[in-house]
């Protein structure tokens, strides 16, 4: 990865140590071609713990190349029926971000990605593809979960939610 981008701020104080993103995909919006960058002042290549971390985070690269991530989620298909979860063409919509700034995105349809406030006025995305909703009941055996909490804060300038799942829940 070139310097500037391994360089740059996360907005925590923190510089990446890979990035990657799909960059090309086909007549089903499904990844082709993909592209990471990994930040290799970051790695010790004589730590042992550090040379796996590297490879895990190369595997998580990977995930966003192959689609997870907050810009592809508005393309999600249904996996028996091929169709878009989200209505075509893409209409770009005003929506309130998790850093409380207005953006006008690409919104996933509510069948995909659901947006709502906690309790403790907590702005939440989730995905809720029945397949993620499946998988998250399982994990915390609770049949009555409608998704998967995404991360509370973009992950790109330009996003208004997370690329990666909340942290407290998936790690």
């Amino acid at each position: 990865a070139e310097p500037e981008d391994c360089g740059m701020s996360l907005g925590r104080g923190l510089a990446p140590l890979a990035f990657a993103s799909n960059c090309l995909v086909d007549q089903f919006d499904r990844p082709v071609a993909g592209f990471t960058g990994i930040c290799f002042d970051s790695i010790d290549l004589n730590s042992k713990i550090s040379k796996r971390r590297s490879l895990e985070t190369v595997i998580h690269e990977f995930a966003h190349i192959l689609g997870v991530n907050a810009a592809d989620m508005p393309y999600f298909r249904d996996s028996i029926t091929g169709e878009p979860f989200t209505p075509r063409p893409i209409q770009k919509q005003s929506v309130e971000c998790v850093d409380g700034k207005t953006r006008i995105i690409e919104m996933p349809s509510n069948n995909t990605v659901r947006e709502y406030w906690t309790d403790k006025g907590e702005h939440v995305f989730e995905v809720v593809t029945e397949r993620v909703a499946q998988v998250a009941r399982n994990q915390f055996n609770c049949s009555k979960m409608m998704g998967a909490k995404l991360e509370n804060q973009p992950t790109r300038i330009d996003a208004c939610f997370g690329s990666h799942w909340e942290h407290r829940h998936y790690n």
